[in-house]
Formats: C-alpha cells, structure tokens, sequence
C-alpha cells in the first residue's frame, strides 16, 4: 500500500485523507513518516477553525513522537511582522 500510495502522490492522483480525533491524525502521521515521507500538504474543510485546532492538538502529539521539531513565533517590533522560525530539524527527522 505505501509503494502505490508514493507513486500516486508523485504522480499528482493521490490524496489520503486525514479524519479522526487529534490521537489518530498523529497516528496515521506517524505511518506514513514510517513508509519514508518527509512531509505533507493539508488541505482543511474549514481552514479558520480547523488549522488553529491542528495546530494545537495534532502539532503537540508529533512532537512527542519525535516526528515534528517544534516552532516559536517571534514578533518583529520595528515591522510588527510575526515570523516563524523552525528549528533546524535533526539528522533523519521527519519533516511534518
């Protein structure tokens, strides 16, 4: 299954849709980190109150699992600009 769902995605056919609770999302994450992805692109039904709920349940749990490093969001005060600066991920990390 994973080989068929990499030739897909690099294909441009595939999707895999994420539904379930935040426990369950990670897991499927973790999955498919396992099968040697590097990372995904989300699309969200409702992206105003799915992303924020993503990113504060989902987010958290790949980070336990050593999948995601984490971020912080610094606050330019000149520009007042909020930029995300990622962590440089470890050797081998997945990049979710």
């Amino acid at each position: 299954m994973a080989y068929r769902l990499r030739e897909r995605f690099a294909a441009g056919f595939g999707g895999m849709p994420f539904i379930g609770d935040p426990d369950h999302v990670a897991s499927e994450l973790a999955r498919i980190a396992g099968w040697g992805f590097d990372g995904v692109v989300f699309g969200f039904v409702n992206y105003l109150e799915e992303l924020p709920f993503f990113a504060q349940e989902v987010l958290p749990r790949l980070e336990r699992m050593d999948l995601r490093q984490p971020f912080r969001v610094n606050v330019d005060s000149d520009a007042s600009a909020r930029k995300l600066q990622a962590r440089p991920a470890r050797p081998g990390a997945a990049a979710f």
